[in-house]
């Protein structure tokens, strides 16, 4: 971001974080300090995560972003994670029903 002062790049990443589907864990805290821009690149993370559905641990502080949209980030984080723990609790249903079968035979 040449030391917080041009975003551009930021956001381009964010496009490909957006329909990322492996990441679950993401830092970009502390790379963008520039004040005139902090505010789009907040619009940006609410962006990406409205569609990515999988990223669930996301470290974006100390980007000037603005609280509204740190709420929003934080809601769809919450969002993820519901989802994320809803499915690795039902693997973890199906994988003891499978053992369980299993030592029946």
């Amino acid at each position: 971001t040449n030391d917080g002062e041009d975003p551009s790049n930021m956001l381009v990443f964010c496009k490909g974080v957006r329909e990322n589907k492996t990441l679950l864990s993401l830092n970009v805290a502390n790379c963008f300090n520039a004040k005139k821009d902090a505010d789009l690149l907040g619009e940006r993370f609410k962006e990406m995560l409205e569609v990515n559905k999988d990223l669930i641990d996301f470290e974006f502080g100390f980007n000037g972003i603005s609280l509204d949209n740190i709420i929003k980030i934080q809601e769809l984080l919450r969002r993820n994670k519901a989802t994320y723990d809803e499915n690795a609790l039902r693997e973890w249903r199906e994988r003891k029903q499978m053992r369980d079968e299993d030592s029946k035979l």
